[in-house]
Formats: structure tokens, sequence, C-alpha cells
């Protein structure tokens, strides 16, 4: 089952990826043209109830509330946007494309993997219980129940990013 979830959040990061770009028509490898629309929109603010002096347990917090509120634009506030920018153009490269990944585009695409899954936990039913903090790195367990009610645990990875703390792409399911 975790390696299901993990599948689903990588499918889910993939086909967002690919819908963000569009391919030109002769298929030649040229890099993605810009889509016809415009961007998704505006960069969410950080949440007006965190700050610098906020703690990964804080920030784990608000993000635990926002996704059992499906609450999309504080999702995308707490994006660490110029990691997941740098992440995104990255795989481009790797695949012999050029990166443009907007941060837009970047907090929206982690945001939704976030929401896929959480969608296998428990609405309301998820608590921080630690963290670990390493320089600018810190990941946060939390505990909650899958819809069925077995217990999980969800790890969550933020970095320093602007003097505060924001949440990396990839929510991960652990075993329990």
């Amino acid at each position: 089952m975790i390696r299901t979830v993990r599948r689903l959040s990588v499918c889910f990061l993939v086909l967002a990826i690919a819908s963000g770009c569009n391919r030109n028509d002769q298929g030649d490898g040229a890099a993605p043209q810009p889509a016809d629309e415009p961007s998704a929109t505006a960069l969410a603010p950080y949440p007006a109830d965190l700050s610098a002096q906020s703690s990964p347990t804080d920030v784990a917090t608000v993000l635990i509330r926002a996704l059992d509120a499906d609450d999309a634009e504080t999702l995308r506030g707490l994006v660490a946007v110029k990691h997941e920018v740098e992440a995104v153009d990255a795989i481009y490269r790797r695949h012999g494309r050029a990166g443009d990944t907007t941060p837009e585009k970047a907090a929206t695409m982690a945001a939704a993997g976030w929401q896929a899954t959480y969608l296998f936990f428990e609405t309301n039913a998820t608590q921080v219980e630690r963290e670990t903090i390493e320089k600018d790195t810190a990941e946060v367990f939390a505990a909650g129940k899958s819809p069925t009610g077995k217990p999980r645990t969800l790890k969550i990875k933020l970095v320093r990013e602007d003097d505060v703390w924001k949440v990396r792409a990839g929510l991960e399911t652990l075993p329990d």
C-alpha cells in the first residue's frame, strides 16, 4: 500500500508537469512552448499566522490544517518555491529540455501532490508528533489514520527559504 501511495504521488507529479507544457507539433525535441493561457495564479503569500520565528512544527501544523480544509491558497503559500523550481527544471534538463517552470506552476504542482497524498488520510485526524532539524533542513513527522482507521505516519520535509521554513514537494507516507 505504501508503495502504491508513493507511485500515485509520483504519477500526479509527472502528470502535472506534463500537462503544464505544450509540445510543438513537429515532435522535434525543441523546448516546450509557452501555454496560450495566462499563468495559473499569482504566487500565494506565506500564511499570515506564520513568521520567521515559526518552527517546522508550526509550519507542518498549518500545512495539515490546510490539507484538512482543502485550502489550496494556503498550501501554495507554504511551498519552498525556489527549491521546487530548481528541482523541476533539473528534471527537464535530464531529459534534454529547457526548464521554464514558473514559481506559480511549481507551487500549484507541489500543493496538488500534497493533496493527492493526503487523500489516503482521514480528515481532521492527523497531529504533528515530532521534528528533527539539521541546519537549514527539517523533517516533521505526523501521526494520522487511513480512511479505514489504520494508523499512518506522514513525513514532511522542510527547508529554510527566504528566512522562513517552507515545505518541499513530496509528502511521504511511512509504514507503521
